[in-house]
């Protein structure tokens, strides 16, 4: 089948793989499309030996996704492959080609930053028009009906080279800015709702982005700015937050005992040619060769960081099993150790997060009476500095939970008074110390 196409319907060849499936493949099936609106579905369409083609219609100027089942002639679903199918519609081919890629800004937890997402679609040298998708994302606000102070932003970027996995967006051409507020919408769009995104380019390359939301079955349509590009004036202000950016970087690099004395080096460069020079589009283009760098050895240190965490983190997770543990707690350590030896030995990096964040749970679990502690003589120390809601109240917690500290504490009795301790604090000061209101 045509992934693209500029009409209605498009046909889309289906056959039985006898040579996949051996023996046990029937001698004839049916098969039906189902595009994702559930708007529209073939029906169960005969497919036997010599094959068969079926129609699928499209919907005009976005991607069509459909799922296709199988059945056997008693109505049993069969597997298949592919499961899912998406054809965009409106892609003309033989127009003149994308001379870059395009995509949006997306914030990633474990670079903790925006990273540069591609447009399925959208690669360079596509054809335009050209429709590009990108699905599955999720909102970091809260949109209210009516509000204008609620507000979601998606920055569109464009880079010349193949974009990689989680690179950094200071590393592309920034495009524009698509902003929806809470007065665009229609109803309630919770945080971290679903979202899918479409964004069109036309011929003469201006961009129009439709912003979907699957949940509430509403959209919204719209056209781009594309004439605010990384101009001299906005590289003048984008230079300084990237070089604090970088300097974060390399803090934390540094910090996991990588050694990165020659991007600190290239970094004061690059500073002192942006006080001297007045080309700051140059000083750009410099500075993001060496954000370039400090990408690779963050990506090619990546296994080494995360190993040195692991054994300081199992150090320090035995430190408080002797202090604090027990018979159960050595076990679970013991348990550990073994999972951490063997993780350091195959290096895989899914398996070591999931075994650091099981000894981080266990040492939060273990020093817990030791945390508790400090916070009532905290509490204490400052108790006529709090505003506290009910000051009587939290005056016979604290005579109770000092008396406690003077015997044997433990997190189980320690625990309820704290709990009663945080509650008297003001809501403010509370929400800071929720988790441990748990």
């Amino acid at each position: 089948f045509k992934a693209t196409s500029v009409q209605s319907s498009e046909w889309v060849s289906v056959e039985l793989d006898k040579t996949g499936t051996g023996a046990s493949c029937p001698d004839k099936v049916f098969v039906e499309f189902l595009r994702g609106d559930n708007a529209w579905s073939s029906g169960k369409v005969e497919v036997g030996e010599m094959g068969n083609v079926i129609e699928a219609n499209l919907l005009e100027g976005k991607p069509n996704a459909f799922t296709i089942k199988v059945y056997n002639e008693k109505g049993d679903l069969l597997p298949c492959f592919p499961t899912e199918i998406t054809i965009i519609c409106g892609t003309d081919v033989g127009s003149a080609p994308l001379p870059y890629n395009i995509g949006i800004a997306i914030w990633s937890e474990k670079k903790e930053k925006a990273v540069f997402r591609a447009a399925t679609g959208l690669e360079k040298n596509k054809p335009v028009p050209a429709v590009g998708v990108i699905n599955g994302l999720k909102t970091t606000k809260l949109l209210r009906p009516g509000i204008s102070n609620d507000v979601m932003t998606i920055p569109i970027y464009q880079c010349e080279d193949n974009p990689e996995t989680e690179r950094s967006v200071d590393l592309y051409e920034y495009v524009a800015d698509v902003v929806v507020t809470g007065e665009e919408v229609e109803g309630v769009i919770p945080e971290n709702s679903l979202v899918d995104i479409t964004l069109k380019v036309d011929s003469s390359e201006q961009m129009t982005l439709d912003v979907y939301f699957p949940t509430e079955d509403f959209s919204i349509s719209k056209s781009l700015d594309t004439s605010k590009k990384q101009s001299v004036n906005e590289a003048e202000m984008l230079i300084p937050q990237m070089i604090r950016n970088a300097k974060r970087d390399l803090l934390r690099l540094s910090s996991a005992g990588i050694i990165v004395d020659d991007l600190e080096a290239d970094l004061s460069n690059i500073e002192i040619e942006n006080q001297n020079s007045q080309e700051k589009k140059a000083v750009l283009q410099h500075l993001k060769e060496v954000l370039r760098k400090i990408e690779d050895k963050d990506t090619g240190t990546e296994w080494q960081r995360l190993e040195n965490e692991l054994r300081e983190e199992f150090e320090r997770l035995e430190m408080a099993n002797d202090d604090f543990g027990n018979e159960r707690s050595t076990q679970e350590v013991n348990k550990l150790r073994t999972q951490t030896d063997q993780v350091i030995r195959t290096k895989n990096v899914q398996l070591a997060q999931e075994v650091l964040n099981q000894i981080h749970h266990l040492f939060f679990s273990l020093t817990m009476p030791l945390q508790l502690k400090f916070i009532i003589q905290d509490m204490d120390t400052n108790f006529n500095s709090k505003q506290w809601k009910d000051s009587i109240r939290a005056r016979q917690l604290l005579n109770k939970g000092l008396s406690i500290l003077q015997n044997n504490p433990s997190a189980e009795n320690l625990h309820p008074i704290v709990v009663e301790l945080i509650e008297l604090l003001p809501d403010k000061e509370k929400a800071n110390m929720g988790g441990l209101l748990k």
